[in-house]
C-alpha cells in the first residue's frame, strides 16, 4: 500500500527536478508520490508550472505536463513572496562569500513561496539546502536517481 507521508506530513511544492525524475525513480517511490499528490500533501507553484511546461519537447508534451500539474492546488505568486525572495538572496550575500547569493530565480521563488505559505519543499537541486538557511521551510531531498540523459554531470 502507498505511504503518502514517505516524504512528510507537511504539504510539499514538488520542484521540476522531482518531476523531471520521478519516472526514474522505483515503483514504491513513484507509487508513494502519487498518493501524496491525491491527498494533497503535493502542491502546486506557478514557477513550477512555468519552469516544467520550457522543458516540454513538443505541444502533446507540453498539454500533458500542464494537466499533470493543473490537477494540484495551485499556491499564489504574490508580492509578498517577491519581497521575501530579494531578503532571502540579499541574507545569502551578507552570510557567505562573494557569489554565495548566485541561486536560479526559479528555485527562490519556490523557496519564498514555501516560507509565505508554510509547506516545504521536495527536491533534487542543491540551492533548496542553501535556501532553507533563510526561509523557514524544510528541504526534502527526492532521490538521488539517475541524472536525466540531457543532464551534465
Amino acid at each position: 500500500m502507498p505511504d503518502p507521508t514517505r516524504f512528510g506530513d507537511v504539504p510539499l511544492i514538488a520542484d521540476t527536478t522531482v518531476w523531471s525524475k520521478l519516472k526514474f525513480a522505483p515503483p514504491d517511490v513513484q507509487a508513494d508520490f502519487r498518493q501524496a499528490a491525491r491527498e494533497g500533501l503535493i502542491v502546486g507553484s506557478p514557477v513550477v508550472r512555468l519552469e516544467y511546461l520550457f522543458h516540454a519537447k513538443d505541444h502533446s508534451k507540453f498539454d500533458e505536463y500542464d494537466a499533470r500539474l493543473a490537477a494540484l492546488p495551485e499556491l499564489p505568486l504574490t508580492p509578498v513572496i517577491c519581497r521575501l525572495a530579494t531578503d532571502a538572496l540579499r541574507a545569502l550575500r551578507h552570510r557567505g562569500s562573494h557569489g554565495n547569493h548566485k541561486v536560479k530565480a526559479p528555485d527562490v521563488l519556490i523557496g519564498a513561496t514555501a516560507a509565505v505559505n508554510s509547506v516545504n519543499v521536495l527536491h533534487d537541486d542543491k540551492h533548496f539546502a542553501k535556501l532553507a538557511t533563510v526561509l523557514r521551510f524544510e528541504e526534502v531531498r527526492f532521490g538521488p536517481y539517475p541524472s536525466l540523459p540531457t543532464e551534465k554531470g
